[in-house]
């Protein structure tokens, strides 16, 4: 659920992740060994809304954090709760730690 782009440094979250766990299940990381220090993430699924949480890390990547999002395109309406990010084409590129973002379903 996780690994290191080395060709920018950046930390790639959620790449292959199913888009059908967006739907119903979600999953959480807990954590997880990466070159800046342990990684914790959750990808909550709720009745009305999707709710993604990473919480701050150690070190940061140099090239930032990256969420690979599942499907085609992103989702067109979200709000960011805590931290700061943009969308890349389909990666939700993250700039600031502990990061929150709720997506309405």
């Amino acid at each position: 659920f996780a690994y290191e782009r080395q060709v920018d440094e950046t930390l790639v979250l959620m790449a292959g992740v199913p888009e059908r766990w967006l739907r119903k299940e979600g999953f959480s990381v807990r954590n997880l060994r990466t070159p800046y220090g342990p990684l914790t993430y959750s990808l909550k699924v709720e009745e009305a809304q999707i709710v993604l949480h990473i919480e701050e890390m150690k070190d940061k990547p140099a090239g930032g954090i990256a969420v690979s999002w599942p499907g085609e395109e992103p989702p067109r309406k979200h709000t960011i709760q805590h931290g700061f990010g943009r969308w890349v084409g389909t990666d939700l590129r993250v700039s600031k730690l502990p990061f929150t973002v709720v997506f309405p379903k």
